[in-house]
């Protein structure tokens, strides 16, 4: 409910989106396996091809163009690098994490190229009272899954800052 009454941008939000609901499927179906009841059985069977399709789709946000997807993510001081440590549901996870942080990295030298009489830093958020309720429901992973090198740049230094706590409410919304 929360992701259509929003009406911010929620492009940073589809990979949490799409575990969210993964997992939402997950606990549904182990709820429901054991179940004899017959429109609990085909509910039982409808979850499994509904978890086949989303999977389809959610692999799609790793390639096509998640490029878009990974940059907005990787933006959001909520989420950071630590929606892309997807290890159960997609195949995609450590390849895309760092391609996108090298992409962030070229967008970033080239934009600094272009404007070096901007003095660039990093600004931390320190007040969660702007979140939406939607951002407030994906409660984000941990991931140290940053660029190894010697010396840090400012791309790294932003991935590095903590991200925003939240708490999720998803629980409540999603037991049955």
């Amino acid at each position: 409910m929360a992701l259509m009454k929003t009406r911010d941008v929620t492009i940073h939000s589809v990979f949490l989106v799409y575990r969210k609901l993964l997992e939402h499927i997950e606990r549904s179906n182990r709820k429901l396996k054991r179940k004899a009841t017959p429109w609990k059985k085909d509910m039982y069977g409808a979850l499994l091809v509904a978890r086949q399709e989303l999977k389809v789709y959610y692999e799609k946000t790793y390639r096509d163009h998640g490029f878009l997807y990974g940059t907005g993510t990787l933006l959001a001081p909520q989420y950071k690098l630590s929606a892309f440590d997807d290890r159960e549901y997609s195949t995609w996870h450590e390849d895309t994490s760092k391609r996108y942080c090298e992409y962030l990295r070229a967008c970033f030298t080239q934009y600094q190229q272009q404007n070096p009489e901007l003095l660039f830093r990093t600004v931390q958020r320190s007040s969660t009272s702007h979140s939406s309720e939607l951002d407030r429901l994906l409660e984000p992973l941990d991931a140290s899954m940053l660029h190894e090198r010697a010396e840090f740049d400012e791309v790294d230094q932003y991935l590095r800052e903590g991200t925003s706590n939240w708490h999720t409410a998803l629980e409540r919304l999603t037991d049955f």
